[in-house]
């Protein structure tokens, strides 16, 4: 099962007060082979703005789960990637945040509902 997200500036939120600064970046983004507990890649690809770097904070809908954090590297063009490990089944939030090459903060709030246990 691969699940394909796609987030444009009329679905996606900033996640805290900071703000986003680059509303016109679009972001699709791909978890594979899940979402399941366990080892997953991100793939994120961006449009509209160049990032300088981009990192993910995944974390669960509910509080008292540690999240996992880690950063997204660039394979090609407008595609990056990180390896993403999820540690429980249940409701998980997806931070992407950066920084575009004109300095400006990227930050959206992706909602990964129902990841599951792996088989």
């Amino acid at each position: 099962m691969v699940l394909l997200l796609l987030v444009t500036v009329g679905c996606s939120r900033p996640a805290t007060g900071r703000g986003d600064q680059a509303a016109e970046v679009q972001l699709t983004v791909q978890v594979t082979p899940g979402p399941r507990v366990g080892d997953n890649l991100l793939q994120v690809e961006v449009l509209g703005g160049e990032p300088a770097r981009l990192e993910v904070e995944a974390t669960m809908s509910h509080a008292g789960m540690t999240p996992v954090l880690a950063p997204l590297t660039r394979v090609e063009g407008a595609r990056w990637q990180a390896p993403l490990k999820l540690t429980m089944a249940g409701d998980w939030i997806l931070i992407l945040r950066g920084e575009l090459k004109d300095g400006r903060k990227l930050e959206r709030q992706i909602p990964l509902p129902g990841v599951v246990a792996s088989p």
